[in-house]
């Protein structure tokens, strides 16, 4: 860079761009070969190799929490519900956030899911899935309807007798002030098993742009903070529609089609990308 200064003397830096992949990784390596001057520091011996330069577009090296959530939710009809992924998916701000669900209150709903049994499957109808018999054990309609058993029938009613309510165990490790926490956990669970089921219809993509608009409200809270990246799902949804319209195609679609499109967001939430 400096040959090429020092050869053509109308090239100035403000001339000269750089592009990496991922500027975040080369960051360091920049700040330590190019370093700044200092105010009144002209007599350096670094000043003969002095370089203006500004660092563009750099992130904290992690992906849209918007987006990725966003993602997730599209993927759920394909996927086993495992309960880590269910956990995973509730760690993430926005979802969090939007059920009311505290940071120091994840550890003690993890410990309810695995302490009640719950594995995988939304419900024993929903393992018909995957080709496998139609159980409601360790599903987490399962272990949920144990949860809610627990609070309003717990063990202890049944003095010495076997403390079993329709063929159900409740779990009665909840109480008190946590009963408020189970509620806002199962509204947050109803949510999901709504959303899933909506997105079992094929639909037009005008008419998916309805539908994915009133879900992105439903997951995602209008803040500031999160203004930016639901005005980009936005835009995505917008643009999917405009050109299927432009394209003549009117026949409805399925929502892995809608998958594909918001996984390409999710790449272009990358600042190589964003930079181009």
């Amino acid at each position: 860079l400096l040959a090429l200064l020092d050869q053509d003397p109308s090239l100035s830096p403000k001339d000269i761009l750089v592009l990496a992949p991922d500027i975040n990784v080369y960051a360091p390596y920049i700040q330590a070969v190019f370093p700044r001057r200092r105010s009144g520091d002209s007599s350096s011996p670094g000043e003969q190799h002095f370089l203006p330069y500004e660092i563009t577009d750099r992130v904290s090296g992690q992906i849209d929490v918007v987006v990725d959530a966003w993602v997730r939710l599209l993927d759920l009809p394909s996927t086993r519900f495992d309960a880590d992924l269910i956990m995973d998916l509730l760690r993430i701000d926005p979802v969090r956030e939007t059920f009311g669900i505290g940071v120091d209150e994840l550890d003690t709903l993890g410990g309810w899911v695995e302490e009640a049994g719950i594995r995988w499957g939304l419900s024993g109808e929903q393992k018909r899935q995957w080709n496998l018999p139609e159980s409601e054990q360790y599903t987490w309609s399962w272990g949920l309807e144990r949860m809610v058993l627990g609070v309003g029938l717990p063990r202890a009613v049944a003095g010495d007798g076997i403390p079993i309510f329709q063929k159900l165990l409740p779990f009665d490790s909840i109480e008190g002030q946590h009963v408020d926490l189970l509620d806002r956990f199962i509204g947050f669970m109803q949510t999901v098993r709504e959303w899933v089921d909506d997105l079992q219809t094929p639909r037009t993509m005008i008419e998916w742009e309805q539908v994915l608009s009133k879900w992105l409200d439903r997951f995602v809270p209008p803040t500031p903070e999160y203004f930016e990246s639901r005005e980009g799902i936005r835009d995505v949804i917008a643009n999917a529609v405009s050109a299927s319209e432009d394209g003549g195609y009117d026949r409805p679609v399925e929502s892995s089609v809608l998958r594909s499109l918001f996984t390409a967001l999710q790449s272009d939430s990358a600042p190589w990308m964003r930079f181009l």
